[in-house]
């Protein structure tokens, strides 16, 4: 979720509980997708625990999201409902609140921290705000026509994924040279991505924030001038291409088969072509020196993730004492104070051109999956990625759509489907089984 999404998010829940909407209540998510992990966290920060999750879609219904059982709505009548209350931010936010209302639910009982209106794109408003859109995006586009010539082709990564820019940046100078292009620009919308795609020495890179390269995509839909744009990514809402998102994990197409096909137009038997290394020894050398920790024998665990899921606390908390007991250097990949270090761990932070380099030198990783999983994968360390059992990601389960071994990315790769009833010690031992080999 962008910054500024989450901002209002947090702003909508914060008055909420301001308002005592929260206060002796049972709280239930509508939604088992993505969203419901940052409408947890959100409710978290105000001490609001989530007592349930209700959704539509009967192939998620019994599953675990978040360590919660995915309910039906109609489930929730075979109990009091009096003292529930249904959280939720969705598109389709009238049909969920006309639905809550013929399950019983009263108005105070629903509350909707939707983003924007489900109907909003057919609106006169809407269209005026599109419009000025069309035109503030012709106007970005047209900035970095004066920094460039017309020779050079834009490219454009609208999406914050780190590990989106990674593949990117493994078809990348295939497409260039399948389409004879010799000078281009390349568009990203944060310093993280930056980074990502500086690991494969792509040239040209300008940052742009997300919501003007948002109206910039708009316009192309609008400007001819701007028809040589070329959108790297599978699926983008403000586009025709939008439907193509449910093609995600159909018939076992995954996150690489996506921006092969859809992105590049390449060929199943496209090869990788992974980047040369960036990062000098001695330049993480200092960084295990700085903080105390022990080459080939130090353990990195990275339990944050932006999109998918969260381990337990406790789960990490025992795999950390476990090694730190056997000798190791244990510390957590942590980028500031959103991101606290397990307890007991170093907490160090090393850039994206860095990680590869910094997990060879350290022999052990582990982490939930994200985009750091994906630029370390080629790392000769021993790692370990978690993933949530039953997690769905459009046509298909997390693990078979994001999996490491699935796309091609690493072969020595130790992937875990993780459900929260699982207990520690066998997790652990599963894990002593693995850095044992």
């Amino acid at each position: 979720m962008l910054d500024e999404d989450l901002k209002i998010l947090q702003k909508k829940i914060r008055k909420l509980h301001a308002k005592g909407c929260f206060q002796q209540k049972t709280v239930l998510l509508f939604g088992a997708a993505t969203i419901a992990k940052t409408l947890k966290d959100c409710l978290l920060e105000h001490g609001v625990h989530v007592s349930g999750i209700i959704d539509n879609d009967p192939n998620k219904i019994g599953k675990n999201c978040l360590g919660i059982k995915v309910q039906k709505p109609e489930d929730l009548l075979k109990g009091d409902i009096s003292n529930t209350v249904i959280v939720f931010s969705s598109l389709y936010q009238k049909e969920m609140t006309h639905q809550l209302r013929k399950l019983g639910f009263q108005d105070q009982q629903i509350l909707n921290v939707s983003l924007k209106d489900s109907f909003s794109d057919e609106s006169l408003p809407s269209m005026i705000r599109y419009g000025l859109h069309v035109i503030q995006g012709h106007r970005y586009y047209k900035q970095i026509r004066k920094k460039y010539s017309q020779d050079h082709k834009i490219f454009v990564c609208p999406y914050t994924g780190t590990g989106d820019v990674y593949l990117v940046g493994l078809y990348f100078y295939q497409y260039l040279r399948q389409k004879n292009i010799n000078e281009y620009v390349f568009v990203v919308v944060n310093q993280a991505c930056k980074k990502v795609a500086q690991i494969f020495g792509i040239q040209n890179i300008e940052i742009m924030p997300f919501k003007s390269v948002g109206k910039m995509i708009r316009a192309r839909l609008f400007v001819d001038e701007l028809d040589s744009l070329i959108i790297l990514n599978d699926s983008w809402t403000a586009v025709y291409t939008n439907p193509i998102q449910w093609l995600r994990g159909h018939n076992g197409l995954n996150f690489n088969d996506m921006f092969r096909h859809f992105v590049f137009e390449l060929p199943d038997d496209a090869t990788f072509a992974f980047p040369q290394e960036t990062a000098g020894e001695q330049e993480v050398l200092q960084i295990f020196e700085e903080n105390g920790l022990t080459p080939g024998k130090t353990l990195v665990l990275s339990p944050y993730s932006n999109t998918l899921f969260e381990l337990p606390q406790r789960l990490w908390e025992v795999i950390a004492d476990h090694y730190r007991e056997q000798g190791f250097s244990v510390c957590t990949n942590s980028s500031g104070p959103k991101e606290p270090p397990i307890s007991g761990t170093t907490p160090v932070f090393f850039p994206l051109t860095q990680a590869k380099a910094f997990t060879d030198m350290a022999g052990y990783f582990i982490g939930v999956r994200s985009g750091l999983c994906d630029i370390v994968s080629q790392s000769s360390c021993k790692k370990v990625v978690f993933y949530e059992k039953d997690g769905v990601f459009f046509q298909s389960s997390t693990f078979d759509y994001f999996s490491l071994k699935h796309m091609g990315l690493s072969e020595d790769v130790l992937e875990i489907e993780y459900n929260y009833t699982d207990e520690e010690e066998a997790v652990l031992a599963e894990v002593k089984r693995y850095f044992s080999r």
